[in-house]
């Protein structure tokens, strides 16, 4: 019976640990997003969005579609500068979607 019971077991804990990695991996976008946010954003966002250092505003409470950050990230406002050629075009549309995730929590 022992014998049966422990690969059993294995077997039930490899399948949940598989369902958990799943359901909480980022995908490749969400990575790119989250790496470009930490490396241009964080000393006026800070890495939760709200730290409004310098007049920025607080990510978690914005009403910005996708689009207008979109714009904003290529053209910047105020004192955020632009980030057109800086960034390619998978990156805008990565960190504007991380952005907005700020403020869906």
């Amino acid at each position: 019976m022992r014998q049966l019971i422990f690969p059993l077991l294995f077997v039930l804990a490899a399948c949940n640990s598989n369902e958990e990695n799943r359901i909480y991996s980022e995908s490749e976008s969400e990575q790119i997003g989250r790496r470009v946010f930490n490396e241009n954003c964080t000393s006026c966002h800070g890495y939760d969005g709200e730290l409004c250092a310098n007049g920025s505003p607080d990510l978690t409470k914005t009403e910005f579609s996708l689009e207008e950050v979109k714009e904003q990230v290529l053209n910047g406002k105020n004192t955020m500068p632009s980030f057109r050629d800086l960034l390619s075009a998978e990156e805008v549309d990565s960190v504007a979607s991380y952005v907005i995730s700020f403020s869906n929590y």
